[in-house]
């Protein structure tokens, strides 16, 4: 599939004509021969030229004394290498670092991050009724109280992303986006949303939701860390098995669909992409209607081997 995607690629951009070959990067059109070469030369990661450029290019921003550029550029390899075998030797040499001033860390490698309400707050009613739904499948007898609680902003990830929340992305006049989060073993907790997206939830053990905020409240004696979150709803049907189940559609339902997860669900940060129309579609009705506040998917293809990796440094 991966080559017939390069060829289609190239047969619509370019139509293979020398005078468009600029319209095609060198990593699609390599595509091709990435089988080929693996097989000739070995996995290809350790023979990537961007590996070596990358690596020339962090050194030159070390030197300073640019008299003799070639024999400074070599010493602060040399440098570099005897840094590493001695970490790799007294790995007390490379201390993890200090806790950030107001984090709450919650093991496991998750750390709950400022910024942190000054004061309780309280909930609405449709985030209290989410509370309600949360404590109710916990086992935790509830009230008709008001909820009120301390919100938090951000929260790493064994990973080392940061997740944040809408609570304060929102607040900056140029936000960043970056709270839209892959859910994973909290399915639990979904049990109307399942019923709902069954067929596409078998063999894909997780969700995706814009995080509104966190917070650390007392749960029958035990502080817990929760996370108030949208979830999308399950990718369009159709988009996903006919691009063969790789591209994921799904409608922001907002506040019709909010669920309290503990935060050690949140499995990645990932992106929600504003699904674009074409011309044609946008003189569609039906289709503006199908596809209105519609984003696809973007997870980061590294994010899988850093958590295999993290897992086996734990």
């Amino acid at each position: 599939m991966l080559t017939e995607w390069e060829k289609d690629y190239e047969l619509l951009y370019y139509q293979r004509r020398t005078e468009w070959l600029h319209l095609v990067r060198p990593c699609v059109h390599a595509i091709t021969h990435a089988a080929r070469e693996t097989f000739r030369r070995g996995p290809l990661n350790i023979s990537a030229q961007w590996a070596l450029e990358n690596t020339i290019g962090n050194l030159g921003r070390e030197v300073h004394q640019f008299s003799n550029p070639f024999s400074n550029l070599a010493e602060r390899g040399a440098l570099r290498a005897r840094m590493i075998a001695l970490y790799a030797l007294i790995p007390d040499l490379d201390p993890p670092p200090k806790p950030v001033r107001g984090s709450i860390s919650l093991g496991d490698s998750f750390t709950i991050l400022q910024a942190r309400s000054r004061t309780k707050i309280y909930v609405p009613d449709v985030e209290r009724n989410a509370f309600k739904v949360y404590f109710e499948q916990i086992g935790v007898p509830t009230t008709d109280a008001p909820v009120q609680l301390h919100k938090w902003a951000r929260l790493r990830l064994p990973n080392s992303q940061v997740a944040r929340s809408a609570w304060k992305e929102n607040e900056r006049r140029e936000p960043r986006n970056s709270r839209n989060v892959k859910v994973s073993s909290a399915l639990v907790f979904f049990a109307d949303f399942f019923i709902e997206c069954a067929q596409f939830l078998i063999g894909n053990d997780y969700v995706y939701g814009e995080v509104y905020y966190y917070c650390h409240i007392p749960i029958e004696g035990k502080e817990r860390a929760l996370a108030l979150v949208s979830v999308y709803s399950a990718p369009h049907p159709i988009l996903f098995e006919e691009s063969c189940r790789t591209l994921r559609v799904c409608r922001h339902n907002g506040v019709k669909n909010l669920h309290v997860i503990d935060v050690k669900a949140i499995d990645s940060v990932i992106g929600m992409i504003p699904f674009p129309l074409t011309d044609a579609e946008r003189s569609d009705a039906v289709k503006v209607r199908t596809y209105t506040d519609c984003y696809y998917v973007a997870e980061k293809l590294v994010i899988e081997k850093l958590d295999e990796d993290v897992a086996a440094m734990t």
